[in-house]
């Protein structure tokens, strides 16, 4: 079965969205910062700890996926690089000041 005809990477700068072009979600886990939160709750502890590494993996994806557009986009424009690549350089200075590169900006 061929899932990537519903996954395209953006590789031209017209075909990338204004705002960003990279936004995920996980469903709602029980976080150990929630009130709710039970610490006896084997459930809870192990989903918190999954959700926190997919997150992070996540992260850490996007931002190398962002890397590498940036570099081609940068060999691709040459002397208007500055102008041309805004929108990736914008997107991967919000990932990589955020703690394990998973803020939603």
């Amino acid at each position: 079965v061929n899932h990537q005809k519903n996954c395209q990477l953006i590789t031209k700068m017209e075909d990338a969205p204004p705002k960003r072009s990279l936004k995920f979600a996980f469903p709602q886990v029980p976080d150990f910062k929630d009130d709710d939160f039970d610490n006896r709750n084997i459930g809870h502890v192990l989903g918190a700890h999954s959700r926190r590494n997919l997150e992070t993996l996540v992260g850490f994806s996007a931002v190398e996926e962002l890397q590498r557009l940036v570099r081609e986009c940068f060999i691709r424009e040459g002397v208007n690089h500055q102008k041309n690549c805004r929108l990736y350089t914008d997107e991967y200075y919000k990932r990589i000041n955020c703690p394990f590169y998973n803020c939603v900006c």
